[in-house]
């Protein structure tokens, strides 16, 4: 398989709300290899499974280096998540597998515990005023992956003084605070993101196996 030097991602996203998380991932992947990044993040609802077989349907087998797969952990729990983006996604890789001979497209499941407002939260909490006003209410780094229901957290947290804020206000600021999301603050001390880092340098060695020592220099930071 010939690939350019950029690296062609896809991002299969629960809903239009997280198209934001592009930014981050982007800025991920370019860390680790220094090389520009192109993303298409189609609409598409249904289950994983459904995504993929659009996949299937309407994208050449060559297209996508690596397609991210975006899915809260909700209740499930993460693994649970990864399993299901697994089973999902099945059908896709044995076919990059069967039509690429050598390096193929790869699938990196992107699961925030319990759900992406954490990611926003963390965030929140990289500005040193709201990290002092949320640690008055609680709220820190090593507590954020054991929020129940950080939409609702991350609701409050955004509030105007008189405690509320408008469903609009509410979403062009989570949107925000994803995309510009700090990838070596808070957000990177969480399970969730470092586990979607492994499979992230796994994904790109799988596709570049020569990128090897830049992967190792990325890890040594």
């Amino acid at each position: 398989m010939t690939r350019n030097k950029n690296w062609a991602c896809c991002l299969l996203r629960e809903g239009t709300s997280d198209d934001a998380l592009e930014e981050p991932l982007t800025k991920l992947l370019i860390r680790m290899t220094s090389d520009e990044v192109e993303f298409e993040v189609p609409r598409l609802g249904g289950s994983t499974k459904d995504k993929f077989a659009w996949l299937l349907r309407e994208a050449d087998s060559d297209v996508y280096d690596i397609v991210f797969v975006h899915h809260d952990a909700d209740r499930a729990g993460i693994q649970a998540r990864i399993s299901e983006i697994k089973d999902g996604s099945e059908d896709w890789r044995e076919e990059q597998e069967k039509e690429q001979k050598g390096e193929h497209g790869q699938v990196v499941p992107v699961v925030p515990v319990v759900a992406t407002e954490a990611w926003a939260l963390a965030g929140l909490l990289d500005d040193p005023e709201q990290r002092g006003r949320l640690a008055r209410q609680g709220l820190k780094q090593s507590s954020l992956e054991g929020v129940a229901d950080p939409k609702d957290r991350l609701r409050q947290a955004l509030c105007d003084p008189g405690g509320s804020i408008p469903k609009k206000d509410f979403e062009r600021e989570r949107r925000r605070l994803l995309r510009d999301l700090n990838i070596s603050g808070t957000v990177s001390q969480l399970a969730a993101w470092k586990r979607l880092e492994a499979d992230m340098r796994e994904a790109v060695l799988a596709v570049r196996p020569w990128y090897k020592d830049r992967i190792r220099a990325d890890e040594r930071g």
